[in-house]
């Protein structure tokens, strides 16, 4: 366990160094403060543009966090081979994996957090003031943010960065539009269609169930069997892929 945080640290320092983590943040507050300048354009729609166009920048900043950086933090110790230092240490390589992927989490809950807390004050402000559809919407991103966190990490450990990058951000729209097309899968007389649409389901996350974009714009409570229910299966489909991450990087061969 020492080694595991010993290695979470690090990862967690050098990726808040990163100029890429403080260009995300730049524009991520940019994003969401222009929001407030765009509103006023609309006829009627003031608040819920400020709410959504916020969320919305939220989202992509924090998916552009996880497909620069994340699809790149094991490869990049691959290839300039300081993989070899790290494990002529007491260090595995199940240590190694859970170190980086608890490291870089933890700078995207940074980064989450700190773009978060500047919505929050404008949708307190120029918003219509804050609910609790709102207060959960930043915890219910990093439960979506852990998912995609662990898929990141996973294609970056079988993949080059440009593919890892790529199939992160494949995955991340296929696991919101996931259940859209299952619904239509289900109406159709295709038995095969179905039974293959059931799979893909089943692979895919389910990020859909993160999404409170309804909620927040209709004004509705986000119900607590939600909140509950992402949080179980956020960390269920993260330990699974973590741990599928692991087992292919413990095949890998980095003579």
């Amino acid at each position: 366990m020492s080694t595991v945080l010993a290695l979470a640290r690090n990862t967690f320092r050098e990726s808040v160094r990163d100029r890429i983590l403080v260009s995300v943040l730049a524009f991520g507050a940019i994003f969401v403060v222009a929001s407030v300048l765009i509103a006023p354009l609309t006829l009627g729609e003031h608040q819920r543009v400020v709410r959504d166009l916020g969320l919305a920048s939220i989202s992509f900043f924090t998916l552009l966090l996880v497909v620069l950086l994340g699809t790149t933090m094991v490869r990049r110790e691959v290839d300039s081979r300081t993989i070899d230092t790290i494990l002529t240490h007491p260090v595995g390589r199940p240590a190694f994996i859970l170190g980086k992927f608890a490291g870089f989490y933890a700078t995207v809950l940074l980064c989450l957090a700190m773009l978060s807390v500047i919505w929050l004050l404008v949708v307190a402000v120029f918003g219509g003031g804050l609910n609790g559809a709102i207060l959960w919407t930043p915890v219910l991103a990093a439960m979506e943010a852990l998912v995609v966190t662990s898929v990141a990490i996973l294609f970056s450990t079988v993949a080059s960065p440009l593919l890892s990058a790529v199939f992160t951000f494949l995955v991340f729209v296929a696991g919101h539009v996931a259940h859209d097309v299952k619904k239509l899968a289900d109406l159709s007389e295709s038995e095969a269609i179905g039974r293959v649409t059931d799979v893909i389901y089943a692979v895919l996350p389910s990020l859909h169930h993160f999404d409170t974009r309804n909620s927040l714009l209709s004004g509705l409570p986000v119900p607590a069997e939600q909140v509950a229910g992402c949080g179980q299966y956020a960390v269920l489909y993260s330990a699974a892929l973590v741990a599928l991450t692991i087992f292919a990087f413990s095949r890998r061969d980095f003579e």
